[in-house]
């Protein structure tokens, strides 16, 4: 492996001055600094731009010294990392299904949060109504997470008259007006208390902070942060008006939410802060800030990050902290050498977002309906969770086996439903309200 030059000794005063830049990833040059010897582990490569301007976040107001840069290479014995990481005991069962993960997240707590919200925000607007309850909630949050991998024009399509339009699926699981009622007063905080434009607690994100602090709580609790971890942004798409939406035109994704990110080399999102924009007060530093914000509580860790955070400042600070560095830059950012690398990454992308979700919905969908079936065993509205795989009937095993609500019983012989008018079978399916105590 090739050799990387350690932070150097301090000298005289340093004075990084920079402009503005905030989207300089595009390049075929790519260059790295690390904070330490990695021994036999590969550094990340990030693409950057290569450009004359300099980064907007290149610390310019640092109490550091000049550094002075030897050409001498000389490393240092990485601490040994022996720290627990992975997923917490809870979430090692074998197997893990996605509706598991999805329950850790939005649990009962944050539905009850909603439910309670909702019926507030309506008592409120002092009109009668019918109270929403946890379960149409979680309905609700289904129906959206549908409507993200199976899309329509308008949402209310799904239950037109038309039938080239209308879904039998979403029609079965709620009413359209109740859909509709649910969509205008939905609410997850109590706008009464929220705080002014002019107060100093006023939060950008108020009406959705409990939503973002259940899921945060949740990203933190239940997977302990691996030896790797990489700092980065994201996108959230959302095409509305509001006051802090971004626009970066070299992303995938061009405008929405802008989120910090610090990722496990698994893929896991250990921890997340979503960008409001800029203070009253002008913001200096921003790169620095959230990179050490985020490797607060680490410790002989090895952080990962691009050109937009990296800078001598925050490769010297991290250093000082036990956490080791490395980061791509712009090849003419003052008091930084550069090193040319030619590293190339592959992703393992295993179970697909699409897959993801529809499994969640299956999951959940399945236990209501069996709840409440009848003994008519062929509407369909009682198979829901069937699918074919292979051409032939096929359920989530997560269904099968573990919410027992699809179980075989020998019976005499009679037609398939599902296979074929001409095949028969001596099984049918015994639901769990139908299975002897």
């Amino acid at each position: 492996m090739d050799d990387y030059l350690d932070i150097p000794s301090e000298g005289s005063s340093l004075d990084n001055s920079s402009t503005d830049s905030e989207d300089d990833y595009e390049s075929d040059t790519r260059y790295q600094i690390d904070s330490d010897d990695y021994e036999s582990d590969t550094p990340y490569q990030i693409e950057i731009d290569d450009n004359s301007e300099q980064d907007a976040y290149d610390q310019s107001a640092t109490n550091h010294n000049n550094p002075i840069w030897s050409k001498k290479y000389s490393s240092q014995p990485a601490l040994e990392f022996d720290k627990i990481s992975g997923p917490i005991s809870s979430l090692k069962t074998d197997p893990l299904y996605p509706s598991d993960i999805y329950k850790k997240f939005i649990n009962d707590s944050l539905i009850n949060t909603i439910t309670f919200n909702t019926n507030l925000y309506a008592q409120q607007k002092n009109i009668k109504y019918q109270p929403t309850n946890p379960t149409e909630i979680r309905k609700f949050l289904c129906l959206h997470i549908l409507f993200g991998i199976k899309t329509m024009a308008n949402y209310k399509d799904y239950w037109s008259s038309k039938p080239e339009f209308h879904d039998n699926f979403v029609s079965s699981i709620m009413k359209v007006k109740r859909f509709i009622w649910l969509m205008a007063h939905i609410h997850i905080n109590d706008n009464i208390l929220e705080p002014s434009r002019n107060d100093e607690n006023y939060d950008k994100l108020y009406k959705i902070r409990p939503f973002i602090d259940n899921i945060r709580s949740s990203c933190l609790k239940y997977f302990l942060p691996s030896k790797y971890q990489a700092i980065d942004e994201g996108m959230i798409r959302f095409k509305g008006r509001i006051g802090f939406r971004q626009y970066m035109p070299k992303k995938p994704t061009k405008r929405g939410f802008k989120v910090w990110m610090r990722c496990d080399n698994s893929g896991y999102m250990n921890d997340f802060n979503i960008y409001v924009g800029k203070n009253k007060e002008v913001e200096s530093n921003l790169g620095y800030n959230v990179v050490t914000k985020f490797c607060e509580g680490l410790q002989n860790h090895k952080i990962f990050f691009d050109n937009y955070f990296t800078s001598y400042t925050l490769m010297a600070d991290l250093k000082k902290k036990g956490i080791y560095a490395s980061g791509t830059l712009n090849k003419n950012r003052r008091y930084l050498p550069i090193k040319n690398m030619e590293t190339k990454l592959k992703r393992d992308n295993k179970l697909s977002s699409k897959e993801f979700r529809r499994q969640i919905i299956a999951s959940e969908l399945a236990y209501w309906k069996n709840v409440n079936r009848d003994d008519n065993i062929h509407n369909d509205n009682n198979y829901i969770s069937m699918q074919r795989k292979n051409n032939k009937p096929y359920i989530l095993p997560e269904i099968r086996l573990k919410n027992s609500a699809h179980q075989p019983q020998a019976g005499t012989s009679r037609r398939c439903t599902f296979c074929s008018t001409k095949c028969l079978t001596y099984f049918t399916c015994l639901t769990k309200a139908q299975m002897p105590r």
